[in-house]
């Protein structure tokens, strides 16, 4: 469709949000900006901006899709302004934890999932994975069961074993394997909840989870466990439990696309 119509809305609203799935933001944000008028491809933009840590354009594009909603449709205008004031809240909290982290005043134990996001937004991986380790691992797991939360606290956790930032330079190799083994436990968060999604009689949930599941298998946050290049670098003892990972991924990846294609067929 794109061949014949590059300014085909519905479509390059798809592909920038497929790009945005896979964590390709700046792929994402070329795609969308061809359609400003499209009021659910400029929601998509401003999240492909907020991947991308450019957070006052994102604030902007989310207040300009609230404005273009309100007369249209009153639901979707309201999710898009709680998108704009989250977009605009986490700006905000990125500053003051930036500050914080550089000045040795930022407290982990006090922080939460906005901080965690905000801490990793103003480039301080670890004090992100370290502030989502307490909510996912801590005993009172005050975020357990959301795929997005595990999602983006293996994120930080991957850009800690791999990252050059201020506050990843005193990690020892031992320091970043165990990152790259609490981003895989939680990766494995996800795919749990998918493999129940599709081993359950619930297919209500199926879309969600295969997104999960799209996420994992082609983000670029996650190519430094996954792609064979980066693998092969990997100790055995490493290599061998993301190479079963990436396989159950796949599995049930391909196991939701059939049942949702079933599904469409008996539409």
């Amino acid at each position: 469709v794109l061949t014949l119509d590059t300014s085909h809305a519905p479509a390059r609203r798809h592909l920038g949000r497929l790009e945005t799935v896979a964590g390709r933001a700046d792929r994402a944000i070329a795609v969308l900006r061809a359609v400003p008028r499209d009021a659910a491809a400029m929601n998509f933009l401003a999240d492909a901006l907020r991947d991308a840590g450019r957070l006052g354009e994102a604030a902007t594009v989310a207040r300009r899709t609230t404005a273009l909603m309100a007369s249209a449709d009153q639901i979707a205008s309201g999710e898009a302004r709680k998108l704009a004031d989250r977009i605009e809240h986490l700006r905000e909290r990125a500053g003051t934890v930036g500050r914080a982290i550089a000045d040795g005043t930022f407290r982990s134990e006090d922080a939460d999932a906005l901080d965690a996001e905000a801490a990793m937004a103003a480039g301080h991986p670890v004090s992100s994975a370290v502030v989502w380790r307490r909510l996912l691992d801590g005993p009172d797991g005050e975020l357990r069961g959301r795929p997005i939360d595990y999602i983006r606290a293996a994120r930080a956790a991957l850009a800690s074993a791999t990252a050059r930032s201020e506050d990843a330079k005193a990690l020892s190799p031992a320091d970043r394997s165990a990152w790259r083994a609490a981003a895989r436990r939680w990766l494995a968060e996800v795919l749990g909840i998918a493999v129940r999604q599709w081993r359950g009689p619930d297919r209500d949930h199926d879309r969600q989870s295969l997104e999960s599941c799209t996420r994992l298998l082609y983000s670029r946050w996650f190519a430094s466990v996954r792609d064979p290049d980066a693998i092969a670098r990997l100790s055995a003892s490493e290599r061998e439990p993301w190479q079963a990972l990436w396989n159950e991924v796949r599995r049930t990846a391909e196991g939701l696309s059939e049942r949702l294609r079933s599904r469409e067929e008996d539409m």
